[in-house]
């Protein structure tokens, strides 16, 4: 199974974060889009999705991704799994956190997508957030690559084992970096 990277980036930060994901999880297995100029089709090229989302001012969805919400309708997510990260500045925009990826993650749930990649709020300071789930964890990553930057590399590579385990939970074959993803049969 390929994994597609579909990101949207005003600053670079996300696209940054994109790369990063990228070669954590190897050049050869995860395609990266900028959803700026990606047509919504490219979503039912792989089973399984990393999103990348920021948030602006007072939790407004980064507007490539913005543009296409309503696009997302057509595709059928009942067979995807799907993990999400975003970034937002939990300091100056604390009662937004990351708003853009809840509103991102509610669509595609409601779509039919599989979530993994849930992640604890521990460690961020901020008053609210659309991204808190039901079960108090955020839908997926959240970065603050304006006040926490020295702690994304550690976050990615402990979300990358992470979604790898659950992964390996849904009956995907034991990870290999060198092989593309499997279903057990």
């Amino acid at each position: 199974m390929k994994i597609g990277l579909i990101y949207g980036s005003d600053t670079g930060n996300t696209e940054y974060v994109a790369e990063m994901l990228q070669k954590k999880w190897g050049e050869t297995l995860v395609d990266v889009h900028n959803i700026f100029n990606t047509d919504v089709s490219v979503f039912e090229r792989y089973d399984m999705l990393i999103l990348g989302i920021p948030t602006w001012y007072d939790g407004e969805m980064q507007s490539d991704w913005g543009d296409k919400m309503d696009q997302l309708d057509m595709i059928d997510f009942s067979d995807r799994i799907v993990a999400i990260y975003g970034l937002g500045d939990q300091q100056d925009w604390g009662e937004y956190f990351v708003d853009g990826m809840g509103a991102l993650a509610r669509k595609v749930l409601a779509l039919g997508a599989r979530l993994i990649g849930r992640w604890p709020t521990d460690g961020y300071y901020f008053r609210d957030s659309q991204a808190v789930a039901e079960d108090g964890r955020f839908y997926g990553l959240a970065l603050d690559e304006d006040r926490q930057p020295e702690l994304t590399e550690e976050r990615i590579r402990s979300w990358t084992a992470q979604i790898k385990k659950e992964l390996a939970a849904a009956g995907f074959d034991a990870w290999d970096e060198s092989l593309p993803l499997q279903k057990a049969v």
